[in-house]
């Protein structure tokens, strides 16, 4: 699934005349209830009196020729087609020309808590191993959302409790409600029950990553891009423990204490410490071990995440 895109629109470029008029009228020095302000632009206009749902961040202060970034709002309820229709309603140039600045791809995994995927998830970094190595595990805000993560703005991996985080919105929803407006239900906004338990795992793309994918003339090819393949699963297929008794007292020692480790460090810093002490041989160890790390055994693996996200992303574009 796609759930966030921020394409850039070139400083030398032309708006529609509904969106130029709009964005001449704000006053971006003094603020109003139509812009945000911003470090990095001129100001961030809010579309969505013109009918366009998404924010316009006008007019880059620090490099010429001084480019503009759309970014548009749940695009994950949005098909390919009304995304163009929005591109077309912000500016002329062709949609297919413009250039990808922030792109987040997702799969959610049904009936799997973000704790199981802590003591088995690992991201291989190759190049940046020192400083986007570690998979972090937190519980962030009020709400407790459990959240694994790897890597660094802008370029990172997320493993998070995803009713839990839109339990948080709907309570914002909630508030701004207006008194004469239509009771809000959770499930017809989100499209599951409060109480579901999914987790959501997603890539955060910018800067570098987004090379791979550069235009908004690649994203119908997104369903072929696999976001995840630097995703590993270590023993995530559907079995059990061996037995003192079916694998001997040398190996099942070793293999449920290596076990109980993993879920004390989390599989990212475990296997750094296992390459360490074992004379980089943690590949090796995990595979003769892997049975040991299934634990309850949800049939998940990185292929499946993949096929996840791949089904769900086919569909949205496809919608």
């Amino acid at each position: 699934m796609i759930d966030k895109l921020d394409l850039r629109i070139p400083g030398h470029n032309f708006f529609t005349p509904d969106v130029a008029r709009f964005i001449r009228e704000i006053d971006y020095t003094g603020g109003n209830p139509r812009t945000k302000r911003s470090p990095f632009y001129a100001g961030i206009a809010d579309l969505r009196p013109v009918g366009i749902d998404a924010f316009l961040h006008v007019h880059y202060r620090f490099r010429e020729p001084h480019d503009n970034k759309l970014e548009i709002l749940d695009v994950w309820k949005k098909p390919y087609s009304e995304l163009v229709q929005l591109i077309q309603a912000v500016t002329p140039v062709d949609a297919d020309e413009l250039g990808i600045m922030r792109l987040d791809l997702c799969a959610d995994v049904p009936n799997v808590p973000v704790i199981w995927f802590q003591p088995r998830a690992r991201f291989e970094f190759k190049r940046y191993a020192r400083e986007d190595g570690e998979l972090k595990y937190a519980k962030v805000g009020k709400e407790g959302v459990q959240t694994l993560t790897a890597g660094r703005r802008p370029n990172l991996y997320r493993i998070y409790d995803k009713p839990a985080e839109c339990r948080f919105q709907f309570r914002r929803l909630l508030r701004k409600r207006p008194a004469d407006s239509p009771e809000l239900d959770f499930e017809h906004e989100f499209g599951f029950p409060p109480d579901a338990v999914i987790t959501r795992i997603e890539r955060q793309m910018g800067s570098r990553d987004v090379a791979e994918v550069p235009t908004f003339a690649d994203v119908p090819r997104l369903p072929d891009f696999n976001p995840f393949e630097r995703l590993q699963i270590i023993g995530g297929e559907k079995c059990t423990q061996p037995t003192l008794k079916e694998d001997g007292f040398s190996n099942w020692v070793f293999g449920t204490r290596l076990a109980e480790l993993a879920d004390e460090m989390g599989m990212q810093q475990f296997r750094r410490w296992l390459n360490i002490n074992c004379n980089g041989n943690a590949s090796r160890t995990l595979k003769k071990y892997a049975r040991y790390f299934a634990g309850a055994g949800e049939g998940i693996s990185a292929q499946r995440i993949y096929e996840i996200y791949r089904e769900s992303t086919r569909g949205q574009l496809a919608a």
